[in-house]
Order: structure tokens, then sequence, then C-alpha cells
């Protein structure tokens, strides 16, 4: 992996190489979904094999939610997904929304891995 993407040693300019394996996903996302009105600080764990710690003090991974970027935390087990303070919006008559959820290098806007994620929507119920 070099420059946020998968490359043959070739083709890094730099010839820094990060890892000899591509990232890869390593099983579902927790949680799959979550509430779009919730105010709490959370997070949704993506896990992802081979990913390399970042090299660069402030070079990271990000989180896309759809078109919403959070910040993520790398561990050796995968990304932890901060959700967006922006939400996608839940339209009627549907009481969920599905998104694109992307783990992306800060160096880079190739998605390393996707997944779909649920923002649901209680007030939907109320009346």
């Amino acid at each position: 992996m070099h420059e946020g993407k998968c490359s043959a040693q070739s083709e890094c300019q730099s010839g820094l190489l990060l890892t000899q394996k591509c990232p890869q996903a390593s099983g579902s996302i927790h949680p799959l979904n979550h509430s779009v009105n919730s105010l709490q600080d959370a997070s949704v764990f993506v896990p992802i094999l081979n990913l390399p710690a970042p090299v660069e003090g402030n070079k990271n991974y990000e989180c896309f939610f759809g078109a919403f970027k959070s910040k993520g935390h790398w561990s050796s087990k995968g990304v932890k997904c901060r959700l967006p303070e922006q939400r996608p919006t839940v339209s009627a008559p549907n009481d969920y929304v599905v998104v694109p959820l992307s783990v992306r290098s800060s160096l880079s806007r190739i998605n390393i891995v996707q997944h779909n994620f649920t923002f649901f929507d209680c007030n939907y119920y109320k009346m």
C-alpha cells in the first residue's frame, strides 16, 4: 500500500512501501446502523486486515458517511469512525436512509474499504 492505495512497488514514486499486503475488509462493521437524531458521541468500528499505521504526524484515516466526513482512529484491527456531526436527511415515506461508509487515507480519495451504513429516524413514528 502506498499513498492510500494498493500499488505495485514499481509504481511508488517515493519508493516508500507501507505494507506488502493490500488492506481488505475482515468482517461486518459494528454497529450496522444508528439514529440520525441521536446527539450522543458514537462511533462505528470498521474491521480491516493489513491496514498500516499512519506514518506521518498529520496524516490519518478518514471516514465518509456518504458525503459527510469524520475522523478515523487506526488500530491494528481496523478503523473506528466517529459519526459525523452532520448527518443525511431521512425523507418520508422512509424511516431510514442507507449511505456508503468508506474509509480512506487522508493522502488519497480512493476508498480502502466500503460498507453500507443505515441511519434511521425514530421520530418518523412519533405523531
